[in-house]
């Protein structure tokens, strides 16, 4: 059957084929666009798991069962809370105790690395690991 007997039109053939063709190339070019603005979305901000960056703390703490995880970021924002889940997550099955200074072993994740040594003064401990994105491990004396 043929397509031209189905649509009844008094365009000529080679018309309509051309606006089938310009249809589907419009189609195809604002979807490329959109691919591509996407792409070039997520290359700018990719995904990262923050819990990766505990990876290199299983070996010593392989004996713990808890961990003090004290912060000076405000875990009720969404971007510091998921990092707070993304942590608990990538150090399973470590159970991080927030805000907690008393456990042997406590991961300091602070905004401010001067108050952070502060703090791991104040408490009696000394850096144990520290790492390129500011996370400090500590050890009690």
């Amino acid at each position: 059957m043929n397509i031209f007997q189905i649509i009844r039109t008094d365009i000529p053939r080679s018309l309509f084929l051309l606006l089938i063709i310009l249809a589907s190339a419009y189609g195809f070019i604002a979807q490329t666009r959109t691919l591509t603005n996407l792409h070039a979305k997520r290359q700018n901000i990719p995904y990262t798991f923050y819990g990766d960056l505990f990876t290199g703390l299983a070996e010593t703490l392989r004996n713990e069962r808890y961990l003090g995880y004290f912060t000076d970021k405000n875990i009720e924002t969404p971007l510091y809370g998921a990092q707070f889940t993304q942590a608990q997550l990538g150090l399973a099955p470590l159970i991080l105790d927030l805000g907690s200074t008393s456990r042997r072993f406590t991961l300091f994740d602070c905004l401010d690395t001067k108050a952070c040594l502060e703090k791991i003064q104040d408490i009696g401990a000394r850096p144990l690991k520290i790492t390129k994105q500011g996370l400090i491990l500590t050890i009690k004396q």
